[in-house]
């Protein structure tokens, strides 16, 4: 059956209705020989070792160098009004070292304030992410698991809101002033990156001690980086869920939230450039929470454990679009998980109907229609466009606001060309077909 064209999607797809797929749930490996192949490399995919970021001596220079960076950007902001602290020259290296460290010593150190607020910000996420209701949906199968499809609550938009309306009521009544984040922006940081440490090393030992490990490579420092546990979990908390958008991009979000409210009590107003943070991280803090029954089904849940590389990524980073959508929705369909979210707002081009797509022997289908017909990491795209639009609205006064996009166009190229690797390893000719099809990577007619 052909489907007509919708307004809002590329003029170019022709859809089709989507035969019926085999339920490899139900049938066993003598009658599915096809199948049993198909999961046979996706377990033999999923145990492949291969160093990435340059092996043990590229992962341990990043989990030293990130945090500093992190400070002196802080310091950088904090103490010289955006403008790059350096030293006035080659005699200064040394006093200008004792100074960054002594900035940060003596503005940056925990306070119980800092304390007490990241903890409980943290579990207040955490009780939330189990106590609220939400559609449970199901994730891709797990290949170290025999397939087994885990199950993931989604109720990010009860608790955003839920959120706000705390915040809300703590600031109005007095007893939480929601600028005094800002206030303790520097000692914030500092318990953001201990606890992301923390959760490192305390995820890896438990994940070693009760020999619940996966693809591990035997370096202690790369397998810390990378991660020792696929699915950690503590009851129906699914820690790679929680800080994937629960704690990152509330705390964003609350960041730009201060910085208006201090503005508004210290200068009498707040700037154009302020408020359209605010909403910016807002708007995308929804679209998260609207969107999080199509996480299960990403790279990062799926595939990556949970080590440094995503724990302090998402519990120390102080800073989807439709295409994500309808790729998601895809996979979800097809799994049938698929659930129609009414959370506001719905666009309507976020799910496709009957669409293309190139079935292969793995029996996977790689899908050709929509944004995914434009470019194979046309989501990724608009993350950069975002990021871009953020760094823009600060004006030039300073590069630092410039950071994110120039670090997530390296961040984003990396990811590309380790899921390129992949995907030819899993799908071979059909994937070579599928790259015909969909030439562009990033930027249709360009790259």
């Amino acid at each position: 059956m052909t489907g007509e064209n919708s307004p809002l999607l590329p003029p170019h797809t022709t859809y089709v209705s989507i035969p019926p797929l085999p339920a490899p749930e139900s049938e066993s490996s003598s009658s599915s020989p096809n199948l049993n192949k198909s999961r046979d490399l996706d377990r033999k995919i999923d145990k492949e070792i291969v160093y990435e970021f340059g092996g043990p001596c590229g992962v341990t220079f990043m989990m030293i160098f990130f945090p500093l960076l992190m400070y002196y950007l802080w310091i950088s902001l904090e103490f010289f009004d955006g403008a790059l602290a350096r030293p006035d020259g080659i005699s200064d290296v040394g006093p200008w070292l004792r100074r960054m460290v002594n900035l940060v010593v003596e503005h940056a150190a925990p306070n119980m304030f800092s304390v007490v607020l990241y903890v409980s910000f943290c579990l207040l996420e955490a009780v939330l992410a189990v106590t609220m209701p939400g559609p449970t949906v199901k994730g891709l199968p797990v290949p170290s698991l025999g397939g087994k499809q885990l199950e993931y609550k989604c109720n990010g938009v009860w608790s955003f809101y839920v959120t706000i309306i705390i915040s809300v009521v703590l600031h109005a009544g007095g007893v939480f002033n929601l600028a005094s984040i800002i206030d303790n922006l520097g000692p914030l940081m500092t318990v953001s990156i201990i606890a992301g440490f923390a959760i490192t090393f305390a995820t890896y030992f438990w994940g070693v001690s009760t020999n619940n490990t996966h693809r591990m490579s035997g370096n202690p420092l790369y397998d810390l980086f990378m991660g020792a546990v696929l699915n950690p979990r503590i009851g129906s908390l699914d820690l790679k869920m929680w800080s994937e958008i629960r704690v990152p991009w509330v705390i964003l979000f609350y960041i730009s939230v201060a910085a208006a409210v201090k503005s508004y009590q210290t200068e009498g107003y707040v700037s154009p450039n302020v408020w359209f943070m605010v909403l910016a991280h807002f708007l995308y803090v929804n679209a998260c929470m609207k969107g999080e029954e199509c996480i299960p089904t990403t790279w990062d849940i799926f595939y990556e454990k949970w080590g440094f590389m995503l724990i302090f990524w998402n519990m120390v980073r102080l800073e989807r679009d439709t295409a994500n959508s309808q790729k998601n929705r895809f996979r979800m369909s097809m799994a049938g998980t698929y659930i129609p979210r009414h959370t506001f707002p719905q666009l309507p081009w976020g799910t496709l109907h009957n669409p293309t797509y190139i079935r292969t022997k793995h029996g996977s289908l790689l899908l050709t229609s929509g944004w995914w017909g434009v470019a194979r990491k046309i989501h990724y795209t608009a993350d950069l466009m975002m990021a871009l639009s953020w760094g823009l609205i600060c004006g030039f006064g300073s590069v630092i606001p410039y950071f994110y996009v120039t670090f997530f166009v390296f961040v984003l190229v990396h990811r590309v060309s380790r899921d390129m690797e992949r995907c030819a390893k899993k799908y071979g000719d059909d994937w070579v077909e599928y790259c015909r099809k969909v030439p562009y990577i990033f930027i249709p007619g360009i790259y």
